[in-house]
């Protein structure tokens, strides 16, 4: 492969309106398919919303990272709920 890549992040504006907006969600597939195509990792960055994580299911995202999954936290927050000592 020529890409040095091995993620493509899908910006929060694409998501923001996917549940809602045909073209958004049309050009979001369209990334999804591209990345998979090429042996890309995708990661939608921004959701907020059940309906905006369906949608992103279903077109097959890699990996979300927004509210819905969670909040920020301190790194010391995030150690102590994510991280085994």
């Amino acid at each position: 492969m020529r890409f040095k890549a091995h993620n493509l992040k899908i910006a929060k504006e694409l998501i923001d309106n996917i549940a809602v907006n045909t073209t958004d969600r049309n050009v979001v597939k369209a990334i999804v398919t591209m990345a998979s195509e090429l042996g890309l990792y995708t990661i939608a960055e921004g959701v907020e919303h059940r309906e905006q994580m369906e949608v992103l299911e279903a077109l097959h995202c890699n990996a979300v990272q927004g509210y819905y999954t969670g909040k920020p936290v301190p790194p010391e927050v995030f150690e102590g709920l994510y991280l085994r000592k």
